[in-house]
């Protein structure tokens, strides 16, 4: 349970909680834990805005302009925030204490560190032979001294200056509750600003950095009903690439106002596989990939995008051999199909196909219980020439169905799992 931005007095005074937590940020902490929960906490360490006492008190740990005065990071929070400087031996302590205290007195599990980039803005700096990559650095290791073998998130961060020092990591944009932004298509941000599309392009496109640098953070999965301009069809697409991703699963929604349906999307996804997906058009398709493969072992997932505004035809090449196919969203048995395949897929959506080799007896080809469609929620499966056999494990969603084919015909079996079990289909 993360507490996000919003309990801080200021930008950059990160243990003065303000009037909405007169209890203070301890006592949340220990709130958090006595429920069974870790406690995580944002704050944004390389930055202070201009109205914090920090900035106030001690304008000689700030980054400046090369012509005079403080370099500013960026304009939020309705005021300039500027940038401390990480070579100042001060500004290592302040935060070395600053997350001993968040970590060992308050007793934090987790912390997200954002807009961190700004540790490696241009100006001058106290020491003027270290360059920004290596002052970046320098804020990083400081907290990761203190924090010990906590859980690091970071984000808007550099790559190449963090790997090593953070176990998650933010890999795009933020996403929001609207497919595209209002900027034009021809601006140089328009790739970089809030939008869902927009995170949906870095999930998928930076799949290669999960598991080899750090956990990635595709960001929020937003499924709420209210307060979003997001249609069903693109909140399933975000999910789709969300789970083929094997990155953190996160929600920001007010999960109590969820419907039934909606709070299943999450469900869905938990636990995480953990493995990513592979875009197999990447250097091929312009603009975003539109196949994300993913290989389970006993089967394969395809995820089909379609980014247009009208619905088309998505022609999907099928490896070598004969595979049952199983779309996830319709619960839809499409047959066993050898080369190819087209799916009518409708616009910003997706179709999320499970692949099974044809072994030429009764198989699962399917499931309802989690979005791999057998990675997690199934442990085995046996033939024995008369009888199925599979051995279940409980997942987030603990009932739904799994889907046998058998003598050219598919047969939805409902299952309800709430521990190890062995059923025969």
């Amino acid at each position: 349970m993360q507490i996000d931005d919003g309990y801080q007095s200021e930008i950059g005074d990160w243990l003065t909680p303000n009037e909405k937590f007169p209890n203070g940020m301890k006592w949340i902490a220990d709130e958090i834990h006595a429920r069974g929960y870790k406690a995580g906490l944002w704050l944004a360490p390389f930055l202070a805005g201009k109205k914090s006492r920090l900035f106030v008190e001690h304008p000689e740990w700030f980054v400046q302009f090369a012509t005079g005065g403080p370099a500013i990071a960026t304009m939020n929070w309705g005021q300039m925030c500027h940038a401390l400087d990480l070579t100042h031996p001060e500004v290592i302590g302040w935060l070395g204490a600053t997350f001993r205290t968040i970590c060992g007195e308050w007793g934090y599990d987790y912390v997200k560190i954002d807009f961190i980039y700004a540790g490696a803005v241009d100006g001058v700096r106290h020491d003027p032979n270290v360059t920004r990559a290596q002052a970046y650095r320098r804020g990083l290791e400081a907290i990761r001294d203190a924090v010990g073998l906590r859980f690091i998130l970071a984000c808007g961060n550099p790559i190449g200056p963090s790997v090593g020092l953070v176990e998650g990591a933010r890999i795009g944009p933020d996403v929001a509750p609207y497919w595209r932004s209002a900027m034009p298509d021809d601006s140089p941000m328009s790739l970089s600003v809030p939008s869902a599309l927009n995170s949906i392009r870095n999930t998928i496109t930076r799949f290669w950095t999960h598991g080899r640098l750090w956990a990635n953070d595709p960001d929020c999965l937003l499924v709420r009903e209210t307060d979003t301009s997001l249609a069903g069809d693109e909140i399933r697409a975000l999910t789709t690439a969300i789970a083929l991703s094997g990155g953190m699963v996160l929600n920001s929604d007010k999960l109590p106002e969820l419907s039934d349906a909606r709070r299943d999307l999450i469900s869905l996804l938990l636990p995480v596989y953990g493995k990513s997906a592979i875009p197999l058009d990447l250097f091929q398709t312009p603009g975003l990939p539109t196949l994300f493969s993913l290989d389970c072992g006993t089967h394969r997932l395809l995820g089909v995008f379609n980014w247009d505004d009208e619905s088309r035809e998505v022609e999907v090449t099928l490896p070598d051999g004969s595979w049952h196919v199983f779309e996830f969203w319709e619960r839809e048995y499409l047959g066993v199909h050898e080369g190819r395949i087209s799916l009518p897929t409708p616009p910003h959506g997706c179709r999320l196909l499970r692949l099974t080799p044809d072994l030429g007896r009764p198989q699962v080809v399917g499931s309802t219980l989690h979005i791999t469609m057998g990675a997690m929620e199934i442990a085995s499966e046996e033939w024995d020439g008369g009888k199925l056999r599979v051995a279940q494990r409980p997942v987030a969603k603990r009932d739904g169905e799994l889907y046998v084919a058998r003598d050219g015909r598919v047969e939805a079996v409902r299952v309800s799992v709430t521990e190890n079990q062995t059923i025969e289909v």
